[in-house]
């Protein structure tokens, strides 16, 4: 089960280099919400502090101490902090790299842990060289990166990873980039659980969320067609649509648009979603809301399986007599036709939310 694969990314940094906004950000949650990482501009670290998703506890955030303070000294940093538990470890800073940012990850990477320098309040920069003329975002953030390899060179024999990032404007800049470099480096055994607990939404992510949520549909299609669960035509079917009301409840809580995300959305922007998906072929809330809706599109629509189970698979399911292979293929053709709706819509709704935030990006 997913939810049980421990998950543990540490952020470390000095005093104000934006540690406990990016754990918030990360998280999903406001700064005054409750369980929020502390904020401040005076040092709010003095221990370990460990920070769990609000629903996805799995995924758990450490804000740690910066290294060679009175309680953490660099001698016993490592052993103190207890190093080898971590799955990432992300080096903030608000400006130049410290001369301890650079030593804690140089003793990350002799362990062959996966680290990222990440310089944040990067949207500062930009505000302020937007008053030199012909000044884009772009060369600023050009000339940062470029600052940040120059200084990183003289300590490293290969750049880092670097990224530039805004924990209000994530969005913007290299937010979503890092959180995809994270997916990307994450050890296979636990990839999946980690895009399953992510919830900043952006394209790249609702790709892999797609791709995880597709093996699951494989599995549950297999688990049905033996049990018989999912029903053939001429045998009662309600059993059926809970289950596939319960897995369409699941990908909208995924992809950010059930109904507690898209209120969420409504409170902080102000903006109302309810003729957002009216473009669109079919509305999963509304499906949701009505047995009816949801039994006809299941059921009453023809099949068309674009291939075959594979040899495995049928072997096992021809063996089993009936027509499981055609349960399978029931199954896994309607779980794939919600999935590819649920996705579309938070492609929409993503869409629409930066365009009205972030208007000229």
């Amino acid at each position: 089960m997913w939810t049980t694969v421990p998950l543990r990314v540490a952020v470390i940094g000095q005093s104000g280099s934006g540690k406990s906004s990016y754990i918030n950000a990360l998280r999903g949650i406001g700064e005054d919400d409750e369980g929020a990482a502390e904020v401040g501009v005076t040092e709010t670290t003095t221990t370990v502090r460990e920070y769990p998703h609000p629903t996805h506890k799995n995924l758990l955030l450490f804000d740690l101490p910066g290294v060679g303070t009175r309680k953490f000294p660099k001698e016993s940093y490592l052993k103190e902090i207890d190093i080898g538990r971590f799955d990432f470890f992300l080096v903030l800073s608000e400006s130049r790299f410290t001369e301890n940012d650079m030593w804690i990850a140089k003793e990350i990477s002799k362990r062959g842990q996966k680290f990222y320098f990440v310089r944040t309040k990067i949207d500062n920069d930009v505000r302020s060289d937007s008053r030199k003329k012909n000044r884009r975002p772009d060369d600023t953030m050009n000339q940062v990166r470029w600052d940040i390899e120059q200084q990183l060179l003289n300590k490293f024999e290969t750049v880092p990873h670097i990224f530039l990032i805004s924990n209000h404007d994530t969005d913007k800049f290299d937010f979503n980039k890092l959180t995809m470099q994270m997916v990307n480096d994450m050890v296979s055994g636990k990839r999946d659980a980690f895009v399953l607990a992510l919830v900043r939404p952006s394209k790249d992510l609702f790709r892999k969320k797609r791709e995880v949520l597709g093996k699951r549909i494989d599995t549950l299609a297999i688990a049905s067609a033996i049990s018989g669960v999912f029903p053939l035509p001429g045998v009662n079917r309600l059993v059926g649509i809970a289950i596939i009301k319960h897995e369409l409840a699941f990908y909208k809580e995924q992809f950010g648009t059930d109904e507690q995300s898209v209120k969420d959305i409504n409170d902080k922007f102000g903006i109302s979603f309810e003729d957002l998906f009216t473009s669109l072929p079919h509305n999963s809330s509304m499906l949701l809301r009505s047995t009816d809706m949801l039994y006809e599109l299941i059921f009453e629509k023809g099949q068309n399986p674009d291939k075959k189970p594979s040899n495995a698979i049928l072997k096992v399911l021809r063996g089993l007599g009936g027509n499981h292979v055609g349960a399978y293929h029931a199954c896994k053709e309607k779980l794939m036709m919600l999935l590819d709706m649920c996705e579309n819509e938070a492609i929409v709704l993503n869409t629409h939310v930066v365009d009205r935030v972030y208007p000229d990006q």
